[in-house]
C-alpha cells in the first residue's frame, strides 16, 4: 500500500502513513464427510513500513480458526415421540498471535474456544451454545499510548498500556419449533 491511514499515538488521532508492504501466507484446508465437517485456516503476515522497517501496529502476526461439526443420528436408533434423535455438536478454536503496538510493544495472543451441542427430534431441535468456553480472560483489542484520565494533578506523557475486554463465557439455550419440516 502507498498510503493508509493509522492509529498514531503522538497525534492521538488517524493519521496519514507512508507506505507498507505485507508479506504473508495463508492455508486453509476442509473435509467432509457423512457425520462430519472440519473447516480450518490459518494466515502469517509480516506487516513492514516502507520507509523505517519498523512492523505495522495492531497488524496479527498470525491468526488461526478452526470450525468442527459432528451431527447425524444418535446411535442406538433412540427416539422421541416416534422421531429418531439427531444429535450435532461443534467445536471453534479462534487463535490470534501476538501484534505489533507503538513504542516496540507487542500485545498478548488470545486463545478462545466456542462449542454448542443440538439435539432434534422431528420438528423440534433444542440445544445449548458456549463462546469462550473456557472463561479465559483475555484483552480482546490492545493499545499502548499517553493518555490522562484526569487521575493525577498533572498529566503525563508516558504511554501505558489499555486494553478493551473480551466477552466472558456466554451460554445460550435455544428451542426452535420447524413448522414446515418434512419428515
Amino acid at each position: 500500500m502507498d498510503q493508509e491511514l493509522l492509529p498514531d499515538p503522538n497525534q492521538g488521532r488517524y493519521s496519514a502513513a507512508p507506505g507498507t508492504t505485507r508479506v504473508g501466507v495463508v492455508g486453509a484446508i476442509r473435509a467432509t464427510g457423512r457425520f462430519f465437517d472440519e473447516a480450518a485456516s490459518i494466515t502469517t503476515v509480516n506487516p513492514r513500513f516502507d520507509d523505517t522497517h519498523s512492523l505495522v501496529p495492531y497488524a496479527p502476526l498470525v491468526v488461526g480458526r478452526s470450525d468442527t461439526a459432528l451431527f447425524g443420528p444418535l446411535p442406538g436408533n433412540l427416539r422421541l415421540l416416534d422421531h429418531r434423535l439427531i444429535g450435532e455438536a461443534g467445536l471453534g478454536i479462534s487463535y490470534i498471535g501476538k501484534r505489533a503496538l507503538p513504542f516496540s510493544q507487542f500485545s498478548d495472543p488470545t486463545l478462545q474456544i466456542d462449542a454448542s451441542a443440538y439435539l432434534r427430534a422431528g420438528p423440534v431441535r433444542a440445544g445449548v451454545r458456549v463462546t469462550n468456553l473456557t472463561n479465559n480472560q483475555f484483552p480482546l483489542s490492545q493499545f499502548f499510548y499517553a493518555s490522562d484520565f484526569h487521575s493525577r494533578p498533572f498529566a503525563t506523557l508516558a504511554p501505558a498500556a489499555h486494553f478493551t475486554a473480551a466477552p466472558p463465557r456466554i451460554v445460550l439455550f435455544t428451542i426452535e419449533l420447524d413448522l414446515e419440516r418434512e419428515n
